[in-house]
């Protein structure tokens, strides 16, 4: 996914958020370094800062689509906070607000490992790969 219909997407749900948008690319572009092992890897054997922004858009769907816009936004809003979670904690951060809990709640969330949700990727692997 660009960058400009990553921004589209994002201020559909919540609109005036090229701020957190800036913060977002930011955060694709380092996972991206990191997958690929600062460069190390050769091409195609790891993820692109566009494939994130394509895992980013999946799970901020996902969210929208089980606990609506606000939810979502708080989401995308955490960027803004310095506190943009990995794909595999976005659900658990977006489970959390849903029951009321605070977007300063995530960044010691994070810290402490309780927003690691791998079931996503475990179904993707199929039975095979689960011990």
């Amino acid at each position: 996914m660009t960058a400009e219909k990553f921004r589209e997407f994002v201020n559909a749900i919540r609109p005036n958020s090229d701020s957190a948008v800036a913060v977002w690319l930011e955060w694709a572009d380092e996972l991206g370094e990191y997958d690929s092992s600062h460069g190390e890897k050769p091409a195609g054997s790891y993820k692109t800062s566009e494939m994130f922004l394509d895992e980013f858009t999946q799970k901020f769907s996902d969210i929208r689509e089980l606990h609506g816009d606000g939810v979502a936004g708080k989401v995308i809003f955490l960027a803004e906070i310095g506190t943009c979670p990995f794909p595999w904690e976005m659900k658990l951060a977006a489970e959390h607000l849903a029951a009321g809990g605070s977007v300063h709640d995530i960044a010691e969330m994070e810290e402490s490992g309780v927003l690691e949700d791998f079931s996503d990727i475990l179904q993707e692997e199929g039975p095979a790969m689960r011990m």
